[in-house]
């Protein structure tokens, strides 16, 4: 929290504006926690989206190369 510092001749209304002032700062610090908690569970959904589409990137890569050993196998098999 910052330091209020009240001056002038009308103490009261200097103290109504210091309030004020504190607590517009203490509404934008609120506004920007929450906008970095949204922007960081939106890089973790983006991060897991990731890791999930080259998982399935690995499994269809893996079954390709599966595919392509068998046949060779085949084709192997059938050839004099």
């Amino acid at each position: 929290m910052p330091i209020v510092v009240i001056s002038g001749t009308n103490r009261v209304g200097s103290l109504s504006l210091a309030l004020a002032g504190m607590l517009a700062m203490a509404l934008r610090e609120r506004h920007q926690a929450a906008a970095m908690r949204t922007a960081i569970a939106t890089l973790e959904q983006e991060v897991s989206e990731r890791r999930r589409f080259e998982t399935d990137l690995r499994i269809a890569r893996d079954a390709a190369e599966s595919a392509t050993r068998a046949k060779s196998a085949f084709l192997a098999n059938i050839e004099p």
